[in-house]
């Protein structure tokens, strides 16, 4: 007992010392987001713009006749592949804070920031924007937006504040305490590039085909996400009307996707991942095996 009694007002002797530390500050040159509010952000409608150099480019997906190219965080370029050889621009979309991609039939599922949408390209000149799904992705990596000086760190953001479109050169100051761990205010990207293979898999069904670092799949009339450490299936048997089903929680980081007969293989930062699709709204856990820490593209 005489312990705990000590034990007690020693703790709220840390307490104090460690609640009554003064603060300093430290000033320094960041990247700071400008923002727009959501309700704005989505009036923004997907348009065909004339082409644009590829300069940075991600995922790439193919269907039909035609080849799709992501230009990171911006936008889908479009291409006729009638003579895989030579493909032929058709112009650019621009789908801010974009960066993965999906089709089946004449519907593109691309993510916008935040939201999904699906896009008709019955005619791929006229791309018509026929439904979004709001808030079903976590947007929380700043470095995704294009615009930032990679010379200085980012700033915090808060995504309450609303859609950040670029960043802006300032002087911020953060507060510190002494004896306490600071971190270094940093960011990366990773670079990824994807090939394409046709396949006569029935999965695919009438989808198209993405790469091997691909996050979006098509499968058995779903559309299944990734986001780190979660999976996410959307039914869409209505090609206009993706219908969010379930979000499975994945134990590890999940990196790419890709689809075969009813199952859905996800490698991760340190293995893959094997999932069942026989109820394809909700993916179940199957088997995994383990790998040293890398990349995992998977195909």
């Amino acid at each position: 007992m005489r312990q705990r009694l000590f034990l007690v007002p020693l703790l709220f002797c840390l307490i104090a010392i460690s609640g009554c530390q003064d603060k300093t500050f430290k000033t320094y040159t960041a990247n700071v987001p400008t923002y727009i509010s959501y309700e704005a952000f989505r009036t923004m409608e997907p348009v065909l713009s004339s082409s644009q150099d590829v300069k940075n480019p991600g995922k790439i997906y193919i269907k039909g006749q035609y080849l799709f190219i992501n230009e990171r965080y911006e936008g889908v370029h479009v291409f006729d592949n009638t003579d895989p050889s030579n493909p032929h621009s058709l112009g650019f979309i621009a789908i801010h804070a974009n960066m993965d991609m999906a089709m089946k039939n004449d519907i593109l599922y691309v993510d916008n920031y935040t939201d999904l949408l699906a896009i008709d390209l019955s005619d791929p000149m006229n791309p018509e924007l026929v439904s979004r799904t709001e808030d079903v992705f976590n947007f929380t990596n700043g470095g995704a937006i294009p615009g930032i000086d990679a010379n200085f760190p980012i700033a915090e953001f808060n995504p309450a504040f609303g859609v950040i479109t670029g960043w802006t050169l300032q002087e911020v100051t953060t507060e510190t305490y002494p004896n306490s761990f600071f971190i270094q205010e940093d960011w990366f990207l990773i670079d990824t590039f994807e090939s394409t293979a046709m396949t006569s898999d029935p999965t695919f069904g009438s989808a198209g085909i993405g790469g091997s670092m691909a996050r979006f799949t098509i499968a058995l009339d779903h559309l299944y996400t990734l986001q780190d450490h979660e999976l996410s299936a959307f039914d869409i048997s209505n090609d206009a009307s993706p219908s969010h089903q379930n979000d499975v929680q994945i134990n590890r980081l999940a990196e790419t996707i890709f689809p075969h007969g009813e199952h859905l293989f996800i490698g991760t930062t340190s293995g893959m991942i094997i999932y069942s699709i026989t109820n394809p709204s909700l993916p179940n856990f199957v088997s995994e095996y383990e790998h040293w820490v890398s990349c995992d593209p998977v195909f």
